[in-house]
């Protein structure tokens, strides 16, 4: 359950990343500049009950905020996105699809099956954003069933927001 969990901020800042070059890409909507991110887990729900992060069961990584002296937000390959995830969530998740078109930015992708917590985990992730020159939207969000040995089974729902906001030109 914790790696699942911890997918979801890990995930959020995946997705999109910065390019590490000092010239601004025509080809990248996003502008070069300092920026300010924010990742908040903004939905933890078990079985139709939401549940505080201070009363979660588990560790929950904190949420982020973070200003870059000078970035280029670029949304990310499905590859290296993957390669990424399978080394920060002990394999349990992948992006199947990632597609960005006219500044929408929409994927999907599974988590498991997989032998967790004493039963098999398994489940879904999509992220639905919008980039523009000034500011990246998104929000990343996990649906998971935990099948227990005694056939019981689990529902848990994770929502991430995400949030980069241009300030102005790199310091």
């Amino acid at each position: 359950m914790r790696a699942m969990i911890r997918t979801m901020p890990i995930a959020a800042l995946i997705l999109l990343a910065g390019c590490g070059a000092r010239a601004d890409s025509p080809d990248n909507i996003p502008k070069m500049g300092k920026w300010q991110k924010d990742v908040k887990l903004v939905a933890l729900i078990a079985n139709d009950v939401w549940i505080d992060r201070k009363d979660a069961p588990l560790d929950l990584p904190p949420d982020r905020n973070e200003v870059i002296p000078c970035i280029e937000p670029a949304l990310q390959t499905k590859n290296r996105i993957n390669s990424n995830f399978l080394a920060n969530t002990e394999k349990l998740c992948t992006v199947d699809s990632l597609e960005s078109s006219d500044g929408a930015i929409v994927g999907k992708g599974t988590c498991g099956p997989a032998s967790r917590f004493g039963g098999t985990m398994s489940g879904t992730m999509e992220f639905d954003g919008r980039e523009r020159e000034d500011r990246i939207d998104a929000t990343l969000s996990m649906n998971v069933n935990l099948k227990q040995s005694s056939g019981a089974t689990e529902r848990i729902r994770v929502g991430v927001e995400m949030k980069w906001k241009r300030l102005g030109d790199c310091t």
